[in-house]
């Protein structure tokens, strides 16, 4: 996988790995099984909703938006009520009409978004979705409060493309996978079945040194999570580098795919419900603190 730093790149688009040549990394033996049985990997691209996110998925092709779920996550910005306007212009404009996006306001401020308004994030960006007639699919964690979860219940209901839960499965993650009780009130605060829910693993960053214990990580996590008919699980990680330091400028340098490789040796070993595949794109997978630089403006994935 070269990493372009420098002028000269493009960045074509991501394919999901089901429809990549036989020598992909994602081509395991289970992944082969999967197929045979008529089981379609669909890619599933966590991307910062910036303005380079969104002319990418436009420029996506009629056949590869048939295999992609995209989640765009709002990134923090001083003008919380601003940003959200402009993502939801940003997606009015370019997301292909009839897909459906799956927004992540978890980076946000909880709370109103202003004095005087009703709602927080979540509430904001899926009435301004409505109105621009973008369907949307919202994101839920199993530690957000009755407050966020509500907004997810109505978000829902009115764009009627079901919602995600996101759980953290990575090495480090503070928190403890959800239990059976709380699974089952977290349907409740939803009013969702299991069969309208995406079930997103996000297992952070991977390098390879520490793949092996992240793969380990990840199949107890998998095995402690309560079963449920769920509409999709995925497993995304990410293997950019949180910055360039060290990359020579203006050519490409190859480096490994830690996140396929992670999602091959879990795939591989995973007897349960097949796994999508999900990555983070160009960007390291945490949302890092605002820089005052001017950051690299060519930062590329080959496939």
């Amino acid at each position: 996988m070269p990493v372009r730093n420098g002028r000269s790149a493009t960045w074509p688009e991501q394919r999901p790995f089901s429809r990549l040549r036989p020598s992909s990394p994602c081509q395991g033996w289970r992944a082969r099984q999967w197929q045979r049985a008529g089981v379609l990997v669909v890619y599933v691209p966590v991307l910062k909703g910036k303005a380079g996110e969104f002319y990418a998925l436009s420029h996506t092709t009629p056949a590869v938006r048939q295999h992609i779920r995209p989640v765009m996550e709002l990134v923090p910005d001083d003008q919380v009520r601003d940003l959200m306007e402009t993502f939801c212009d940003r997606a009015m404009n370019y997301v292909p009409n009839h897909m459906v996006l799956t927004v992540d306001c978890g980076a946000l401020p909880r709370g109103r978004v202003l004095d005087g308004d009703v709602g927080g994030p979540v509430a904001r960006v899926s009435e301004s979705l409505g109105f621009r007639d973008r369907p949307m699919c919202p994101v839920f964690r199993p530690y957000d409060g009755p407050d966020v979860l509500s907004e997810v219940a109505h978000a829902a209901a009115d764009h009627g493309q079901g919602a995600c839960l996101r759980v953290s499965v990575a090495g480090n993650a503070a928190e403890a996978v959800p239990d059976e009780r709380q699974v089952r009130a977290l349907l409740t605060s939803v009013r969702l079945e299991p069969e309208e829910i995406d079930l997103l693993l996000d297992a952070g960053p991977v390098t390879g040194s520490s793949r092996n214990a992240l793969t380990a990580h990840v199949l107890e996590a998998l095995k402690a999570l309560p079963g449920r008919p769920w509409r999709s699980v995925c497993l995304a990680s990410g293997a950019f580098p949180v910055n360039l330091t060290g990359f020579p400028r203006s050519t490409a340098t190859r480096v490994v795919r830690e996140d396929a490789r992670l999602w091959l040796d879990i795939a591989e070993r995973w007897s349960g419900t097949p796994l999508d595949y999900g990555d983070f794109g160009v960007t390291h997978p945490r949302i890092p603190p605002r820089s005052r630089g001017t950051p690299h403006p060519n930062m590329r994935y080959t496939t």
